[in-house]
C-alpha cells in the first residue's frame, strides 16, 4: 500500500537529482512555463511550497506540490502540480494532507490547479469546480 510522504526542506538536497527530473516532466506535460524543476525545488527548500510524494516499496509512485494561499478572511492550500497514479491520492491522502494545512497554517479550503483531465478524479474526492484558468501569451513589439 503506497504510503504518503511530505518532503521535509531539509531532505531536498538529498533528493534533488530525483525529484528535479520528476518535478521538470510534471512541468513539461502540464505546459507550465512560469518554473522550471529548479525553481520548484528552490521554492520547497525555502519553505514557500511543499512537496509531498507516495511510495510503494521505494519506488515513487506520484508527486505533487502545494502552497498555501493567505487571503483576508481564509488560508487555503492549494494544490498546483499533480503527477503519477493519482490512485493514490485517496481520500485517507487527502485527510491528511488537509490535517497539515489546517493545524499549521490554520487552512480552511483547498483547492486545485489541474489539467482537464484530473477535474473527474478530484471530483470523486469532494472537489467541484469553481473557476475556470485559461491563458493567452501577451505579444507585444519591442520597438
Amino acid at each position: 500500500m503506497p504510503i504518503l510522504r511530505k518532503i521535509e526542506k531539509e531532505e531536498i538536497p538529498v533528493l534533488y537529482t530525483v525529484a528535479l527530473d520528476r518535478v521538470q516532466k510534471v512541468l513539461d506535460k502540464a505546459g507550465v512555463t512560469g518554473h522550471t524543476g529548479e525553481t520548484v525545488l528552490q521554492f520547497a527548500q525555502q519553505g514557500l511550497a511543499q512537496l509531498w510524494v507516495t511510495i510503494n516499496d521505494e519506488d515513487l509512485r506520484s508527486l505533487f506540490v502545494t502552497d498555501i494561499q493567505a487571503y483576508p478572511h481564509k488560508n487555503v492550500l492549494n494544490i498546483w502540480l499533480m503527477d503519477g497514479d493519482l490512485t493514490d491520492m485517496n481520500q485517507d491522502a487527502l485527510e491528511e494532507v488537509e490535517h497539515w494545512a489546517a493545524m499549521n497554517f490554520q487552512c480552511t479550503a483547498v483547492t486545485a490547479l489541474v489539467r482537464p483531465g484530473l477535474v473527474r478524479p478530484l471530483t470523486d474526492l469532494g472537489f467541484h469546480r469553481t473557476q475556470v484558468q485559461v491563458e493567452k501569451p501577451i505579444m507585444r513589439s519591442l520597438n
